[in-house]
């Protein structure tokens, strides 16, 4: 039982650490890319987790894959939703007039 809720609570923090590092700051370009593979890649710790399910016992995995999995979803839903944002920003900047993101500086 202590391993379910052990697992439980890691996943909770997977979670929250996951959907701050996707939140709306400087620089979070970069960070969005490469937070795909950080929060939900083959050696994210979500995925550690469900790795490990085989450990727990029959009747805890169900709920800790169920808890795993919601965590994956809003971790997909927040990069989404991330990536969307930026998307609009950058085309709300090029509609606005700004220089090119690749402007060559040439004369």
């Amino acid at each position: 039982m202590t391993d379910q809720i052990d697992t439980l609570q890691q996943l909770e923090e997977i979670q929250r650490a996951g959907l701050q590092g996707v939140g709306n700051r400087p620089g979070m370009k970069l960070r969005c890319r490469s937070g795909g593979r950080r929060n939900l890649g083959r050696s994210s710790p979500v995925m550690q987790v469900f790795s490990a399910m085989g450990k727990l016992p029959k009747e805890q995995r169900q709920q800790v894959g169920q808890a795993a999995n919601q965590v994956k979803v809003a971790l997909e839903s927040a990069q989404a939703d991330r990536a969307e944002s930026l998307r609009a920003d950058a085309l709300r900047k090029s509609l606005e007039g700004g220089p090119p993101r690749h402007h060559s500086a040439r004369a």
